[in-house]
């Protein structure tokens, strides 16, 4: 086989599913060890902020606006997974005086090395058609993808990793972007602040003017946007902690990431919406809608890699009796501590969903999946199952004596009724 013949028989045969297994294992620790990767990214968070303060007092730095995290494939070509930490003033790319650290992403970038070790062994039956400048090249390319895990981390530990006294310390303008992309080129937005006064009819007239782009990474905290209506917007990772949202129409909308911590959420309508790795710790949300939505812990598509995979939606805390999870998707969901009182789970996906220490009674589980659900401490007095799931519900003697269980033929027409026939 020659050369122009080998590259893409080499992509695909060989560079391809090395590739799928690399992202799968990396998915595989990020979501098993998401909890400990975290702390070690704000210990590292906080050192960076340390030095950066420091270099801020000797270069009598002005307030920092921006803190940019950039892969240097320079470094990765030596083998070595450092990206440059910048702390730039409101002007970002055109400050000329940055204070710069650095950042050791080899908890994700050693998979790569994975990848690059494996397909530099598949090119050896290529007989010279594939070479290891080929190989590194194909390796650099091939960075991108486990990249976006050292982002995903970012996002899930900087609610936390913003709290600390290093960060606190840094002279910062109202609105700091914390972004995570390659050197000099696109990068992301992971963490915004902004301490800016912003007044709830501004908000609303902004939103309403219904840009598709606009409104992803924002922050809309301690605002009352109650009883609006922003069906079908694009919301992924922003802010609504501390708000008012009762009544309000969020259907159909892209939430994935968002935060909602300590807001009040009462009858509004989520149904439908992607609100992968959502927070609602301690929020109010008696009889939300949140029929249909897409929440599940992990990847999209379990045997395929586009992305990485989401952490689980959060209900940690929170108040939710009367609401709707009717035919939700919920796999990995946690509710630990929450008041559920005659909450509908029918036909949702909990497979692995956390519900201990609960208050599930008279909750609807009727064509649920139930599959390793936690209802240690759990109250599911009067709470209804399918009897079909009487032998494998993880429940212990005494809660079982008070559940309800649903035989198959009343299951049937419930289930009936309440996908085809009733709208919630």
């Amino acid at each position: 086989m020659d050369r122009p013949e080998a590259m893409p028989h080499f992509l695909t045969n060989v560079v391809e599913p090395a590739r799928l297994r690399a992202l799968m294992r990396l998915e595989q620790d990020f979501q098993t060890n998401k909890t400990a990767l975290a702390t070690e990214w704000t210990i590292a968070f906080q050192q960076i902020c340390k030095q950066l303060g420091g270099e801020q007092i000797r270069k009598d730095k002005p307030l920092i606006g921006h803190l940019t995290f950039s892969l240097l494939r320079t470094e990765l070509a030596v083998g070595r997974a450092i990206y440059l930490v910048e702390a730039t003033d409101s002007s970002w790319f055109f400050d000329r005086n940055p204070c710069q650290t650095e950042y050791d992403a080899s908890w994700a970038l050693r998979y790569l090395e994975q990848l690059k070790d494996e397909i530099n062994s598949g090119s050896k039956a290529y007989m010279g058609a594939i070479t290891l400048p080929d190989v590194e090249q194909i390796a650099l390319r091939e960075a991108v993808h486990f990249h976006q895990y050292v982002i995903q981390l970012a996002r899930y530990a900087l609610p936390t990793a913003i709290q600390s006294q290093e960060f606190v310390e840094l002279s910062t303008e109202d609105v700091v972007e914390i972004r995570v992309g390659e050197y000099m080129d696109v990068s992301e937005v992971v963490y915004k602040i902004d301490r800016r006064a912003r007044d709830a009819q501004s908000v609303r007239e902004w939103i309403d003017e219904g840009s598709e782009q606009e409104y992803a990474y924002e922050v809309f905290d301690r605002v009352d946007l109650s009883k609006g209506d922003y069906s079908e917007l694009d919301f992924r990772y922003s802010r609504f902690e501390h708000s008012n949202l009762s009544y309000a129409r969020l259907n159909g909308c892209v939430l994935m990431g968002t935060r909602w911590n300590h807001s009040r959420l009462a009858q509004a309508d989520f149904s439908y919406s992607l609100l992968f790795g959502a927070n609602f710790y301690q929020s109010e949300l008696s009889g939300t809608d949140f029929r249909g939505i897409q929440a599940s812990q992990g990847l999209v598509e379990p045997d395929s890699w586009e992305m990485p995979g989401f952490w689980e939606i959060s209900f940690t805390e929170a108040n939710l009796p009367g609401a709707s999870f009717v035919g939700a998707h919920l796999a990995g969901a946690q509710f630990s501590r929450a008041n559920l009182v005659g909450v509908n789970f029918a036909g949702a996906n909990l497979t692995d969903a956390n519900f201990t220490d609960a208050n599930l009674r008279g909750a609807v589980f009727v064509g649920a999946s139930v599959a390793s659900v936690d209802f240690t401490g759990a109250n599911v007095e009067g709470a209804s199952f399918s009897a079909r799931d009487q032998g494998k519900l993880n429940v212990d003697e005494q809660q079982q004596a008070t559940v309800i269980w649903i035989e198959a033929e009343s299951e049937g027409a419930y289930l009936d009724e309440l996908f085809y026939s009733v709208p919630r």
